[in-house]
């Protein structure tokens, strides 16, 4: 039976808090950035203390961006991976070009207006063809909580 793992393959994670936090290390540990492929993490926030009870970054992280932060923590605990971060809002139109590059692209901001936005992008490009087969085909997934 052949493994699948996200090794070789372009993803990208919109929002690296509570839940895309767990999400970003999980997807290194699946191969995301390994083999040629890139983990690009995008969050504009900051790590805050009222953060720390459910996020996956710790006490140390306090008051740094949650995306450049999480790249440091998954560099720490697998080194040899490709991650960028981008400490900046998704809606910033630079990140177009980039969506057209992924495989997968996550968004687990739980904010509306993002994921509209990345969906009017996403659409609007016919040369996209951003997907990737592990248990099941799709173009994004979304992360509610």
């Amino acid at each position: 039976m052949e493994k699948l793992n996200l090794s070789n393959k372009n993803v990208i994670l919109i929002g690296c808090g509570a839940i895309g936090g767990y999400l970003g290390l999980s997807l290194a540990r699946l191969g995301a950035g390994s083999e040629g492929g890139e983990l690009i993490l995008i969050d504009s926030d900051t790590l805050e203390s009222e953060n720390i009870g459910r996020h996956a970054l710790g006490k140390r992280y306090i008051g740094y961006h949650k995306a450049m932060s999480l790249k440091f923590e998954i560099n720490e605990q697998l080194p040899a991976l490709n991650i960028s971060d981008f400490n900046e809002s998704v809606i910033n139109a630079k990140f177009y070009k980039i969506f057209e590059q992924a495989d997968l692209i996550i968004d687990a901001t739980a904010t509306s207006n993002v994921s509209q936005r990345i969906n009017e992008v996403y659409f609007s490009k016919t040369t996209m063809d951003s997907q990737y087969y592990l248990a099941y085909s799709f173009k994004f997934l979304w992360i509610y909580y």
